[in-house]
C-alpha cells in the first residue's frame, strides 16, 4: 500500500513532528515505512474510484532460474503502464501462508511452483481491460 500514501504525521525519537508528503524536495515517506527514525502516529492514503471493469492473471514459474527475467518483465510492465496494472510474485511460503487454511498443505495445481505471479487489471472500458491483458500475456508468455 505504500504507492498509496500520500502524508505520513511521524513522531520523532526526540519528540519533535515531521509531516511527509507531496511537495519539493525529496520523499521522505518510504524511511517510515518498516520502522525507521520514528513513530508514524497518522496517515493519508490517496483515494481512487472503484474501477469499472477488473480482471486477475495468475501464472506459476515452474522454474526458480527465472525469476531474474520475470521481475524484469514485471517492472517493464509496470514502468511502460501508466495505470491499471498491479503486480505482485509470491515464492511458495508466502502463497501458502496467504491462501491455505492451518495446517499448511501443497498448493492447488494453478500455483504449484517454486513462484507464483499475480496482476490484477482494472479499467472502465472493455476494450482498455483486454488491452491490458493482452499486455500482460505478452510480458509473461515466455
Amino acid at each position: 500500500m505504500a504507492s498509496h500514501l500520500r502524508r505520513l504525521e511521524v513522531v520523532r525519537p526526540d519528540g519533535s513532528r515531521l509531516s511527509t508528503g507531496p511537495g519539493p524536495g525529496p520523499a521522505l515517506t518510504g524511511l517510515f515505512l518498516q520502522g525507521g527514525p520514528g513513530v508514524v502516529v497518522s496517515a493519508e492514503l490517496w483515494l481512487h474510484p472503484r474501477p469499472g471493469l477488473t480482471r486477475t492473471v495468475v501464472f506459476r514459474l515452474p522454474d526458480q532460474r527465472r525469476l531474474p527475467e520475470t521481475v524484469d518483465a514485471a517492472r517493464q510492465l509496470l514502468q511502460r503502464t501508466p495505470g491499471g496494472v498491479a503486480m505482485s510474485l509470491w515464492n511458495r511460503a508466502r502463497l501458502a501462508a496467504q491462501l491455505l487454511p492451518a495446517p499448511r498443505s501443497h498448493p492447488p495445481e494453478p500455483f504449484d511452483g517454486p513462484w507464483t505471479g499475480h496482476a490484477q487489471l482494472w479499467a472502465d472500458d472493455p476494450r482498455a481491460l483486454d488491452l491490458l491483458h493482452e499486455s500482460v500475456l505478452r510480458a509473461f508468455a515466455p
